[in-house]
């Protein structure tokens, strides 16, 4: 709500906007080994640093001339509520998976390249079930 409200006056106001967003982002990035995994600051730090990333993202930071990663943005920002709550129903139906990826992670395949064909797909069928909705 903060990034909402303050975020176009502040972001308006520094000198140098990107500068800033590489910063959030690299506040963002390092809070969790830097401070702790469980701490109430890493809570509150992450919290602040992806507020402060949103607003830049929102009011400025990047000019585009085409306007692509916007139109992007907006696109999601418009299913979002949509996409968050068909998503656990199309999770739901990963169980199915279970055993493939199992059998995968067994055979050595890397985990990180797992679960990003698992987020690929349940995007893909995340994004029309929520525009259908929408």
């Amino acid at each position: 709500m903060a990034a909402y409200i303050y975020g176009r006056q502040i972001v308006s106001n520094l000198r140098r906007p990107l500068l800033w967003l590489g910063v959030a982002i690299v506040g963002f990035a390092i809070t969790r080994p830097i401070v702790g995994w469980s701490s109430y600051w890493t809570i509150l730090l992450e919290t602040i640093f992806g507020a402060s990333i949103a607003a830049l993202l929102a009011f400025g930071a990047i000019r585009t001339p085409t306007g692509r990663l916007f139109s992007i943005a907006r696109f999601f920002g418009k299913i979002s509520f949509s996409f968050y709550l068909l998503h656990p129903i199309v999770l739901f139906y990963q169980q199915l998976f279970s055993a493939p990826v199992t059998e995968a992670v067994a055979r050595g395949i890397n985990p990180l390249v797992i679960c990003a064909f698992l987020f690929a797909a349940s995007m893909c069928f995340t994004i029309p079930l929520a525009l259908a909705q929408y």
